[in-house]
């Protein structure tokens, strides 16, 4: 694996979480002194989540912008121009699969986010009043505000007694809702008891988050045996097989 390819996996795990606490501090400390890896940490970020507001040419301005910068500065910097470069090119592929999506309406994608609609708000049996921070998740949720609960927690898990897990999966409901498909599957893959309450609309929107991240093979495992199955998504699991098929 060269230099590059350790620096972008590790852009990577930082943007996912699944770096170690003091190598997420290293990074942090550093994007703060490099800007470059700040601009480009902040572009994986849109990339991974499948939130491509700039367009491909704007993104290539921006990149000779940081190589000409680099020219003129800190050379030690120009390892980061070669990881823009190949953000730039999973840009133009995430560009592409947008373009899909925009064109065909019956896309397995558009119809993974057609099936998809945020699980109801407990919030009834809650009361009024959160309890603690991790507890205005209810509030949150049940007033839509989703950006605001993923920017809560998005670098940690709801702490204390999560009442089975209901902090959790309504997190990952959130994450589904903004659009970070990777951070909803690692909550969702836990919701494996099929005694919880939650499991059957816990194991279907994984595997939506699943089509929606691009990992069709492990969706359309969870999807063969959902549609298997005599439950609440048997139907919807059936049509989403059949497509990927």
């Amino acid at each position: 694996m060269t230099e590059d390819t350790n620096k972008l996996s590790r852009i990577e795990a930082f943007v996912e979480g699944t770096l170690p606490e003091k190598e997420r501090a290293a990074v942090e400390k550093e994007r703060l002194e490099n800007p470059v890896l700040d601009a480009a940490i902040e572009e994986f970020e849109l990339i991974r989540d499948g939130i491509v507001e700039a367009g491909k040419e704007e993104l290539r301005q921006k990149i000779r912008e940081w190589e000409a910068k680099e020219r003129s500065g800190n050379h030690s910097r120009q390892s980061f121009t070669r990881i823009a470069a190949a953000i730039l090119v999973i840009l133009g592929c995430t560009a592409g699969l947008y373009t899909l999506l925009q064109n065909d309406g019956n896309s397995l994608e558009n119809q993974a986010l057609n099936m998809f609609s945020p699980y109801p708000s407990v919030i009834s049996e809650r009361g009024t009043a959160p309890v603690n921070a991790e507890d205005s998740i209810f509030m949150l949720y049940e007033e839509g505000r989703f950006e605001q609960i993923t920017l809560m927690f998005e670098n940690k898990r709801p702490e204390g007694d999560d009442m089975e897990g209901l902090r959790d999966f309504y997190l990952a409901e959130s994450f589904i809702a903004e659009g970070r498909y990777f951070a909803a599957i690692d909550i969702l893959s836990e919701f494996d008891d099929r005694n919880h309450a939650l499991f059957e609309v816990a194991r279907f929107h994984h595997a939506l988050a699943l089509i929606l991240a691009g990992k069709t093979v492990e969706a359309e495992k969870k999807l063969e045996i959902i549609r298997s199955e005599k439950g609440l998504y048997r139907e919807k699991a059936e049509t989403l097989f059949r497509q990927i098929n």
